[in-house]
């Protein structure tokens, strides 16, 4: 299930992306204080990446991402890494360390994690910049995202839920 949540958010991702051009998806936005649709696509990915390489050794650190420019600038480059990720994500739970600097005074501490918790989180974190991703697209194109684009799934239930 959580899986299949992870998956759908970036394949809307995806589509949303292939309907940009190059200079849109780089276009600096007023609205997002002058950062570009694929500065918040980089950054979505990034967090996916830090997960999945640190399943492996056991230990997640989203502040030691690498920053790769060549997702920000060229969409086809994070096509290909966000296609990666829908094929790596599907491990079976197991406890994880997570490294952050979020710690008191900005001390870096660990805590206790597991693998299905992060993927819940990047999979929520990845919504929260689609609805900013869709600000962006709004401001550089006039392409029409679908209604759920950015939203939340607990949103979009208590949004049926309201309609009834």
């Amino acid at each position: 299930m959580i899986f299949g949540t992870a998956r759908a958010t970036v394949k809307d991702l995806v589509i949303a992306l292939d309907q940009l051009s190059d200079r849109q998806y780089t276009m600096s936005c007023q609205t997002l204080s002058g950062s570009s649709v694929g500065q918040h696509v980089r950054h979505v990915v990034e967090l996916f990446q830090c997960l999945v390489n640190g399943y492996t050794i056991g230990t997640v650190n989203y502040d030691a991402r690498p920053r790769n420019q060549a997702i920000a600038i060229h969409k086809e480059v994070a096509a290909e890494c966000l296609a990666a990720i829908t094929n790596a994500i599907a491990n079976p739970d197991k406890a994880l360390l997570l490294q952050t600097s979020l710690g008191p005074e900005d001390k870096p501490c660990v805590i206790s994690t597991t693998y299905f918790r992060e993927i819940v989180y990047n999979t929520e974190h990845a919504i929260h910049h689609m609805a900013l991703i869709r600000i962006g697209i709004t401001e550089v194109s006039d392409i029409e995202l679908p209604q759920e684009f950015g939203v939340a799934p607990s949103t979009l239930k208590y949004q049926a839920q309201c309609a009834r």
